[in-house]
């Protein structure tokens, strides 16, 4: 009970209640960086489907990309999303 009242034990707790405090934060803050920086990836490799043809690809492939919104590599464009 002396360390009580000489405040030891106060620094302690304090000590304790910081450590635990500071590895919690370090915690969710790496859990939410990694959480955006996977949605981030997953934006920037969204080449899902690439047509590769010798014949020549029908200009109906095109319109129907440009209505469902699909970026085209070949020329860069793709939908006005403003547009709906």
């Amino acid at each position: 009970m002396a360390e009580v009242r000489a405040g030891k034990m106060t620094v302690i707790l304090l000590a304790l209640v910081l450590a635990v405090s500071s590895a919690t934060i370090i915690s969710v803050f790496s859990q939410r960086l990694d959480s955006a920086m996977l949605n981030k990836s997953t934006e920037l490799l969204g080449a899902d489907l690439r047509i590769l043809s010798r014949e020549k690809i029908p200009s109906q492939w095109y319109q129907q990309a440009s209505q469902r919104c699909i970026i085209k590599a070949r020329n860069g464009l793709g939908c006005d999303k403003s547009s709906g």
